[in-house]
């Protein structure tokens, strides 16, 4: 699927060809028209890949470049809050969000996001963009931990675990730094991605 998300900027996503019909160019057929299309849109391309994977060989071959890498983890479901004192340990609803990426995600498959600040002490915040779905599909979670330590990071992951339980899964995606693996009984199967790009004229 492509998607235009402004005139200057369109997204390449849910790119897939069945086992059987691999290997015969099909895939290199797809991205080169959504190359075309957004060459004649005057729009810059973006997607994201599994890293190391085929497939960024492909986009690589056809002038992507890889920008960021981000990281996908399960979120290991929690039924019980977690124990022990909560004074400094809260997940606070901040805002509902409705951005870009926010509008795709509901406009695909019924998403609706709201924030979340998880405040471990005065004046250090994590947040926490929770993508929920209205029926039969994970939650997704974005989150951009900046400057924040790893530490901080895991003592929000069980009261995140228990504030998202969902019985189709919880996935957590960390972006904006790269990261080592982060040694965690909330966390799980690690896969990393990259964003790749396209502009408009290079070739």
């Amino acid at each position: 699927m492509l998607k235009k998300n402004s005139d200057e900027l369109m997204h390449l996503h849910y790119l897939a060809i069945a086992p059987e019909f691999r290997g015969q160019g099909l895939g290199r057929e797809l991205a080169g028209f959504a190359l075309t299309m957004a060459r004649e849109c005057g729009a810059d391309i973006f997607l994201e890949a599994e890293a190391d994977s085929a497939a960024m060989t492909l986009y690589s071959s056809l002038g992507f470049s890889a920008d960021n890498q981000f990281h996908i983890y399960s979120l290991v479901p929690l039924s019980v809050p977690p124990a022990g004192s909560k004074k400094n340990i809260e997940l606070i609803p901040l805002e509902d969000t409705k951005g870009m990426l926010m509008r795709a995600k509901e406009w695909l498959l019924g998403y609706q996001a709201t924030v979340l600040a998880y405040n471990p002490q005065a004046g250090k915040t994590l947040s926490f963009r929770v993508c929920r779905p209205t029926s039969g599909s994970a939650v997704i979670i974005h989150c951009n931990p900046g400057n924040s330590s790893n530490e901080v990071l895991q003592q929000a992951l069980p009261h995140l675990a228990c504030h998202v339980n969902n019985p189709c899964g919880s996935y957590l995606v960390l972006s904006g730094i790269d990261r080592t693996q982060i040694d965690s009984p909330w966390l799980r199967d690690r896969a990393d991605y990259v964003t790749m790009s396209k502009k408009h004229g290079v070739e």
